[in-house]
């Protein structure tokens, strides 16, 4: 019953946050301006991967599009300052500066009205809290769900065999040991009812709800950079790591706070 009125909050403010994502209007050079982050975004990434003739190419891309948004009209000093820092990225591609270069278009874009969408100028932070919402009604549902009481009651009892065992075994005490043994059969639904509410359970909940908010947020941010990490990681299979998508990113940020709850709800 505690639960109630948190639970039904954190639904309320999901629904809010997702319909922002899924609705949020978008003008035609708002869409340009994430189109240019986009394109200087690949360019980031082929530099990570040491692809300096790939980065180039985005940037002319990126330029290209820039140059719809009709920066010049409005302020032609930082119009030219930002033709430039094309330039010179052009001939001579860095991250730092495709880095600089994207936060100078930004502010361009914002002062000719074409602001990138809320959605994705804060994506990181926004599927951070849809993970943060999502995980107080993960542990919302395991707590109601889960007699726990017992949970710790078969945990106590499996314990304590195993203490014994082990003390018989170190004692050498045999008649003990077959004994304890016999009563291990015992153990065996016990063992089963304790999986089922503590791995079972809890995995389908969480790949459950994982799918759901990977449907609900993949469209929107497909092909979209959400995070970069401060250094390459290689990773078996994937290859190098070096930015964050919506799947890496709700995967993080997913895991972390569904753990979170967990512990602070459940105390497991």
């Amino acid at each position: 019953m505690r639960l109630r009125t948190p639970v039904l909050a954190s639904l309320l403010v999901l629904g809010a946050i997702l319909f922002l994502i899924w609705f949020e209007p978008i003008s035609e050079k708002s869409a340009e301006t994430k189109r240019v982050a986009q394109s200087v975004d690949a360019a980031i990434w082929c530099l990570r991967h040491g692809d300096n003739s790939g980065a180039t190419s985005n940037l002319k891309s990126a330029q290209e599009i820039y140059l719809k948004l009709g920066v010049e009209n409005v302020d032609k000093e930082l119009d030219n300052r930002i033709k430039q820092m094309f330039e010179n990225l052009s001939r001579n591609p860095a991250e730092r500066g495709c880095h600089d270069l994207r936060k100078e278009i930004l502010g361009a874009a914002a002062r000719v009205g074409a602001s990138l969408p809320l959605k994705y100028e804060h994506s990181s932070c926004l599927i951070l809290l849809v993970c943060f919402l999502s995980g107080f009604l993960y542990a919302a549902l395991l707590k109601v769900t889960v007699n726990w009481e017992r949970v710790r009651e078969i945990r106590t009892q499996i314990d304590e065999w195993r203490r014994k065992y082990n003390e018989a075994r170190k004692r050498k005490d045999f008649k003990e040991l077959h004994k304890l043994m016999a009563e291990s059969s015992k153990l065996a639904p016990l063992h089963s009812e304790l999986m089922m509410a503590t791995l079972t359970k809890p995995l389908l909940f969480s790949v459950s709800l994982f799918v759901l908010l990977l449907i609900l947020l993949g469209n929107p941010y497909s092909g979209w950079v959400v995070a970069w990490l401060p250094f390459g990681v290689h990773l078996p299979i994937y290859g190098y790591w070096t930015s964050c998508g919506v799947f890496s990113w709700l995967i993080l940020s997913f895991g972390a706070m569904t753990s979170l709850w967990r512990k602070l709800l459940i105390k497991e």
